[in-house]
């Protein structure tokens, strides 16, 4: 419920904002306001102006852990980081620019929560922050897809900043994407799941019409080399094992 203030007509003031992750004490995401004249309101000018708040902290409040990132656009490159109580506890680069005009761009989960996760070996009940960025990827891009312009939501444990998973999705409709599992010691990967698009033979176009192939691939988080590849016909939401022949 939202009740009237006293605003004045010609005034300026001040408003502090929660952490998103405190909707429920905050639901409005307001922790108060001030007049510009308030000595409130001069200490958050002066936080502004030291750049206090610049890399937009968030506190995650079951793990104590706030998160914060910084983004340079000249150089289009940025670093995610994790602290506890003014500590560092992880530091990362941050793969492409942050999509934040994407619902959900920013999210912390539990693992059991998130189905990208499912194969992470980690604990049911262990908080993931998701990320979720824009990047071109060119022909000799780390996922193996095709070149172009993807989003990547990208899973840290909150705790240790372990990046767990990745989600690879095509700005396309219709292109390849992939899910992909790290090994937590290693980072190489572990588990991954492509999804394309295949047509039927005969002439392109609609009527033409196609099949979503899935390739479920197994790595050895050692030495990185393929383990397994499976193939399957999604037939519905259901995927169906066929040969790798196909």
């Amino acid at each position: 419920m939202l009740f009237p203030v006293p605003f004045e007509k010609g005034k300026r003031y001040w408003f502090a904002w929660s952490s998103r992750h405190d909707y429920l004490k905050h639901p409005h995401w307001i922790l108060g306001w001030w007049p510009e004249s308030d000595r409130a309101a001069t200490a958050l000018k002066d936080a502004v102006a030291a750049g206090r708040f610049a890399r937009q902290p968030h506190l995650e409040l079951t793990t104590g852990v706030t998160y914060d990132h910084a983004w340079d656009a000249k150089s289009k490159t940025g670093r995610l980081r994790g602290t506890r109580a003014g500590k560092v506890l992880w530091d990362v680069a941050l793969e492409g620019e942050p999509a934040d005009d994407l619902y959900g761009a920013w999210s912390v989960n539990r693992r059991d929560g998130v189905s990208d996760l499912e194969h992470a070996p980690a604990a049911a009940d262990a908080m993931f922050l998701g990320v979720a960025t824009r990047a071109t990827l060119d022909a000799a891009n780390p996922y193996g897809l095709p070149a172009g312009d993807y989003t990547l939501t990208n899973w840290y444990e909150l705790q240790s900043g372990w990046r767990a998973a990745v989600e690879v999705s095509p700005k396309q409709p219709g292109g390849q994407w992939l899910v992909r599992t790290y090994d937590r010691t290693t980072a190489r990967p572990t588990w991954e799941r492509e999804t394309r698009w295949v047509p039927n033979p005969g002439p392109p176009g609609p009527a033409t019409g196609g099949w979503v192939l899935q390739v479920v691939r197994t790595y050895d988080p050692k030495t990185g080399r393929k383990t397994s590849e499976e193939h399957f016909r999604v037939e519905g939401s259901t995927p169906v094992k066929i040969r790798n022949d196909e």
